[in-house]
């Protein structure tokens, strides 16, 4: 059985097929801030200090219009506020977090979840003294994440000139 994490994964141009994907382990995501963000799947993208990932469904497996992954915080870890070009889902299956969204701030909990609009600024962080992890979907293959206070987009997925 192929694994859906491997460079011969199905690409997007065959038809979907339903994939079972294991978990494989974190990868670290972090990296100074001072090096240039990669561009690719997302799975292994620069979040922020203290994060790590693992990557899901994309593309790469032959999804169409979603992109999920989960991304754990270490205590004190955080994504800066950001905005997407799709709308995005994220729910925390581990610990307690807390959510900006829009301005709003929300302590979230086990299966709390959250759905953040395309467009709308929002971050999350682990404030507490354990880890935290969430669960994110994104409404397509091709995402965006614009920090306002720089102005630096990271483009993770099915980049556009990869179509």
């Amino acid at each position: 059985m192929s694994h859906p994490n491997n460079a011969d994964q199905a690409q997007a141009s065959q038809p979907a097929k339903a994939t079972i994907i294991h978990f494989k382990g974190w990868q670290q995501l972090a990296q100074p801030a001072a090096q240039p963000a990669p561009q690719g799947d997302g799975a292994n993208s620069s979040r922020s200090p203290g994060t790590e990932g693992h990557g899901l469904v994309n593309y790469r497996i032959g999804s169409q219009n979603l992109n999920s992954g989960l991304l754990r915080f270490e205590p004190g870890a955080k994504v800066q506020l950001h905005f997407h070009n799709v709308e995005e889902q994220v729910t925390v299956v581990e610990g307690e977090g807390v959510a900006i969204v829009n301005g709003e701030r929300h302590v979230l909990h086990p299966f709390d979840t959250t759905y953040v609009p395309a467009g709308v600024p929002h971050h999350f962080m682990n404030e507490s003294d354990a880890p935290m992890t969430i669960h994110c979907t994104y409404g397509g293959v091709y995402i965006e994440q614009t920090f306002p206070e720089t102005g630096e987009t990271r483009r993770h997925g099915k980049l556009p000139e990869q179509s």
